[in-house]
């Protein structure tokens, strides 16, 4: 719990143990605890935000409230009763706040402050082809973290409250360390530019850990919600889209090895055009002298990292625009071109600890399991080739899952919500932050770092690959 969240439970722990006997007549001990209790709640409102993990304390202050309003008139074991059920009410929200924590992100490495600014785009040379009919032109929200030189104004909330579900309406009161439209810092501008691409039905936001930092060292990172595949978006207009109607990738019990082949192939196009069509957008701001990003913004030095789905989407788009230099793929499988001819550019791969497929699987009898295995295996037949053939580094952090390469692993202490091994999250977060940073210093901002020459790497726990690139 955060520090108000716990004066208040404290608060009111004190305020119940005076009801338990069974009468308070006017008390002025509960009195000035129930009165600190509600000044305490309208700090954490104002400083912290109200979220629904704490109504069972928002509750409690009702009815403690209504006690002492009408304590003349209520029956000692009504009184007993309403002590009982704060009791209750006091333990649900500690549980609550201890499986969904109003979770921080790491604090920012870098010498920068971090600004953050939305960006609503419209590709009027392409039709959107997902969604219910009568479509338009292609529609983008894009979120832009970046280093300041003056922090101003508040701090963005990790995500907009239209952008959330009744379950992580939360994340809308969650501060994080970004500022919320401050102004673009100019020393050491132009800055590289990269793009992100988020897992299938994730939104931009889901690797904010890593926005935030990258933003302090000086680069600008674009996050882009692909409209109809991550969930929520919702645009200046009020319109609110979600990927509930999106197939499953991955989902071989009813797709075939070929229909999963098109339909990847068919949404990493579409995904890459929707890069493409970021990165030009972002050229014409920075030539722009009336934009927010007027000559702050190196274009032609880009890079591009996303996970899972959005690996594969970086790697498409470095492979087709010469603009982008570098691609990170954060334990994503191959589509596309890069699934068959490679990447001749540098490429970070990261995997979590998930052993190749037992054969017991891929000689199974049950067609999902088998298509399955074997996809796993084929896929990792490809990224080796292109590690081989082209070089590049490969990353495994032992004990991790998928969901660890994103902010999920923060989401909970609970494993099974967050979904991302037993490791510990923060520590695997700070090596994913740390390779992050040095691939792409290094590639677009040509500042050597020995730690992508150390092996076995100096951070326990994780294995990395070196592949050289061949000589030209």
């Amino acid at each position: 719990m955060r520090r108000f969240e716990f004066i208040l439970a404290a608060s009111l722990l004190v305020s119940i143990a005076l009801l338990l006997p069974g009468h308070i007549r006017k008390g002025r001990l509960f009195a000035v605890a129930l009165i600190f209790s509600i000044l305490v709640v309208c700090i954490h409102a104002i400083t912290e935000g109200l979220h629904w993990q704490l109504i069972p304390l928002y509750a409690c202050i009702a009815i403690l409230a209504l006690v002492f309003l009408y304590d003349f008139v209520i029956p000692r074991w009504l009184f007993r009763l309403c002590g009982i059920t704060c009791a209750v009410l006091l333990i649900s929200a500690i549980a609550l706040s201890s499986v969904l924590p109003m979770f921080s992100l790491p604090e920012p490495t870098g010498p920068y402050k971090v600004g953050t600014r939305l960006l609503y785009l419209v590709d009027s040379s392409r039709l959107e082809i997902h969604g219910p009919g009568p479509r338009g032109y292609r529609e983008l929200m894009v979120q832009i973290w970046y280093p300041t030189d003056r922090p101003a104004g508040k701090l963005a909330t990790y995500r907009r409250r239209a952008e959330t579900t009744l379950l992580s309406s939360y994340m809308s009161v969650l501060k994080t360390h970004s500022y919320l439209d401050a102004p673009i810092a100019k020393a050491g501008a132009p800055f590289p530019v990269l793009l992100f691409n988020p897992a299938w039905k994730n939104p931009r936001t889901q690797n904010t850990f890593q926005f935030e930092d990258l933003a302090s060292h000086g680069f600008v990172v674009a996050s882009i919600d692909h409209t109809y595949n991550s969930q929520p978006v919702a645009f200046p207009d009020g319109r609110r889209i979600t990927a509930q109607d999106a197939p499953e990738i991955g989902d071989f019990t009813h797709y075939t090895r070929q229909e999963m082949v098109d339909l990847g192939n068919r949404e990493l196009a579409y995904q890459t055009a929707d890069d493409r069509f970021v990165l030009d957008s972002l050229s014409t701001l920075n030539l722009d002298s009336a934009s927010y990003y007027f000559a702050r913004l190196n274009t032609d030095v880009a890079g591009a990292f996303g996970h899972s789905f959005g690996g594969a989407v970086a790697m498409e788009v470095c492979h087709s625009d010469p603009r982008v230099k570098a691609a990170l793929n954060m334990d994503g499988w191959l589509f596309g071109t890069v699934a068959e001819k490679g990447l001749n550019k540098p490429l970070f791969i990261m995997s979590d600890e998930n052993p190749a497929p037992p054969e017991q699987d891929l000689q199974s009898a049950n067609s999902a399991t088998r298509l399955s295995a074997e996809w796993e295996r084929q896929d990792t037949q490809r990224i080796s080739y292109t590690l081989e053939t082209y070089g590049g580094f490969y990353l495994v952090i032992r004990n991790s899952r998928h969901m660890i390469f994103s902010d999920r692993a923060l989401y909970s202490p609970v494993r099974s919500l967050r979904e991302s091994g037993p490791v510990d999250s923060r520590a695997a977060h700070q090596i994913i932050e740390s390779y992050t940073l040095a691939f792409f210093l290094k590639y677009l901002k040509g500042q050597h770092n020995l730690l992508l020459e150390q092996t076995p790497s100096p951070f326990a726990g994780t294995e990395l690959r070196i592949y050289p690139r061949p000589k030209s």
